[in-house]
């Protein structure tokens, strides 16, 4: 069985993970692969990251400032 990752789904982001959208603040499990997909493109941020931020505000870092691949502001999983 496939170790899942708790994630938040960044700040105007959108994920679609498994038929759900996920809206941002959101927090989705996901298996690694996708996780570090997401991740990359600035999709979602792990919740213990998010969680570090919270009781460091300054730091550092701003996530979900780029586009997706499709230039909007959202993300599937491919299903």
């Amino acid at each position: 069985m496939t170790r899942l990752i708790e994630m938040v789904v960044t700040k105007g982001r959108s994920v679609v993970h498994d038929g759900k959208t996920y809206g941002q603040h959101s927090r989705i499990r996901l298996p690694p692969n996708e996780a570090i997909r997401l991740e990359e493109m600035g999709f979602v941020l792990a919740l213990s990251v998010v969680r570090g931020l919270l009781h460091d505000p300054n730091g550092g870092g701003s996530a979900g400032d780029d586009t997706g691949a499709a230039g909007d502001d959202s993300a599937g999983d491919g299903t």
